[in-house]
């Protein structure tokens, strides 16, 4: 996706960009107010109040939302199906719906730890992050 926004300022390589909220976003919280800043790097120049042109890469951006949701929504259905066989093999007293449920929940939050591990290690990956792809001097 691309959009555009107004630089507000430059602090060495970075520029703070402004953005109106897109009305695809009003149901995200990141951003509080009509306009949403963020830093982003800069090789070229610009200067507080031009406008830069800066694109988003959406198909990694899917893939990793597809990723963050998936992830423990699948950890949830394996500890859920494998719960039975588990049950049966340690002999428990417990009952066995419960145990699944308890199975399920345990994996899920396997998942979103796995998921907090990657986010960590993937969140500086310039690949995924946002990028000034032109700048056009208001004059």
């Amino acid at each position: 996706m691309r959009r555009e926004g107004v630089v507000v300022d430059r602090v060495g390589d970075m520029v703070q960009v402004q953005f109106e909220r897109a009305e695809s976003c009003k149901h995200c919280h990141a951003c509080t107010g009509r306009e949403c800043r963020i830093m982003l790097p800069l090789a070229g120049s610009a200067s507080p109040g031009d406008i830069v042109e800066v694109e988003t890469p959406d198909s990694k951006i899917v893939r990793l939302s597809a990723l963050t949701y998936g992830l423990p929504l699948v950890a949830l259905l394996a500890g859920v199906f494998l719960g039975a066989p588990i049950h049966r093999a340690l002999r428990l007293a417990m009952d066995q719906e419960l145990f699944c449920a308890l199975a399920g929940g345990a994996f899920m939050l396997l998942g979103l730890l796995a998921v907090h591990v990657l986010d960590n290690k993937w969140a500086f990956r310039t690949e995924f992050q946002p990028r000034v792809i032109g700048v056009r001097r208001e004059t």
